[in-house]
């Protein structure tokens, strides 16, 4: 069975985001002011997945090369007076070694 769980992002231009047992990632949106992932997990696995997650604001330069990685959209926050863009790595590594590549 599995579960739909949040994480709290941080803003800040690069995270990285742990999630027990990883099946799929959702989503990112707003939440109480906060940027908010969301993601399927089945507690019965022992892996977790690490998401690497970008953050920029409107006008801020990006120095990373976006090839492999998801747009998971543009997110308003304190009225619309804040635009976040956020991405997250298509290459998710598993603690158990192992790869999970999603599709862009």
């Amino acid at each position: 069975m599995t579960n739909v769980f949040k994480y709290v992002l941080t803003v800040a231009d690069r995270q990285q985001v742990t999630v027990p047992g990883f099946v799929e990632l959702l989503s990112v949106v707003v939440q109480y002011d906060n940027l908010v992932l969301y993601a399927r997990v089945d507690q019965s696995r022992e892996h977790a997945g690490c998401i690497n997650v970008l953050i920029t604001g409107t006008g801020h330069n990006i120095d990373q090369e976006l090839v492999n990685w998801r747009f998971m959209g543009s997110h308003l926050m304190m009225g619309g007076r804040l635009v976040w863009h956020v991405w997250t790595d298509n290459d998710i590594m598993l603690s158990d070694g192992g790869e999970v590549v999603l599709s862009t």
